[in-house]
């Protein structure tokens, strides 16, 4: 599956993190492709999350590929 969500500012990390894991926990045969480089820094940003933190914890919620 291959989700992007454009650069909505009033989305944080925990909305991608929540809305991963539940398509994951439904589908977990899928390959779940979502969010492009530029939506990834700026979640990071926004949030003032290290990058690194922030991809592992959407790898953890189930996120397998980037857009």
């Amino acid at each position: 599956m291959h989700l992007v969500g454009g650069l909505n500012t009033d989305l944080d990390p925990d909305y991608y993190r929540r809305l991963l894991a539940g398509i994951h926990e439904d589908f977990p045969e899928l390959f779940l492709k979502a969010l492009t480089a530029p939506e990834i820094d700026g979640l990071a940003k926004r949030s003032s999350m290290p990058l690194r933190e922030l991809l592992l914890k959407l790898r953890g919620a189930g996120l397998m590929g980037l857009a």
